[in-house]
């Protein structure tokens, strides 16, 4: 019996460190997922570098929901874009507009970037395939099936945050690893750091943004 009672114990001292590693990170995403249904405008900066050297700057702003501004600068040329709502302009290494709303595929590199609280063109903010919509998709995922650690606080870019790392295996059985540093204030990331850490993603939220037309 007494032996039953230490094996009980010895699960139960298990169970409480499992608790306590994971379910806070759930909570701090669930948390964020309630967060982000009151952001009205961001900005984001992608960082992509390989062995210190910088390879790929790409800047995103947005006026939610249909407002936005990218433009990307690579080792091997540059790309813009500007949307106005079903309005779209862009343009390739300097080359004259287009408007046109089937933007070309490979206009940018290949790294996809959040897109919070955006609609696509012609699209709302509840379709399918809208920004809002697939970040809280991922968000849901992580919550369900990942695992987290949570982290040292840090200052990102003057704003403190908590690194919390996050893992999880996708529809295709694929791992997907990441830190993200949490604001514990408005519960909105300030960094996105990929597993290899040569890709990151800086944020600012509900800041003043201005998309107009090209000249």
């Amino acid at each position: 019996m007494k032996k039953l009672v230490w094996i009980i114990g010895i699960i139960a001292i298990i169970v409480l460190i499992i608790f306590a590693t994971v379910s806070p990170g759930k909570k701090e995403l669930k948390k964020q997922l309630v967060a982000l249904d009151t952001v009205k405008s961001w900005k984001m900066d992608l960082q992509v570098s390989s062995n210190g050297r910088l390879l790929v700057q790409r800047t995103h702003e947005a006026q939610c929901p249909d407002m936005e501004h990218i433009t990307e600068q690579g080792l091997v040329g540059s790309a813009e874009f500007i949307r106005m709502s079903n309005l779209v302009y862009y343009r390739k290494n300097g080359q004259p507009w287009v408007q046109d709303a089937n933007t070309p595929q490979d206009l940018f590199m290949p790294f996809v970037t959040p897109r919070p609280c955006m609609s696509n063109p012609g699209g709302t903010t509840t379709s399918p395939d809208s920004g809002d919509t697939e970040w809280k998709t991922e968000l849901n995922r992580a919550i369900k099936d990942g695992t987290f650690t949570m982290g040292d606080m840090e200052t990102v870019r003057g704003t403190p945050c908590r690194n919390w790392q996050v893992s999880w295996m996708n529809a295709r059985n694929q791992l997907v690893a990441y830190t993200m540093c949490i604001n514990e204030q408005d519960h909105l990331p300030r960094r996105m750091q990929m597993l290899r850490e040569n890709v990151n993603m800086y944020f600012t939220w509900n800041v003043p943004v201005e998309v107009t037309a090209p000249n």
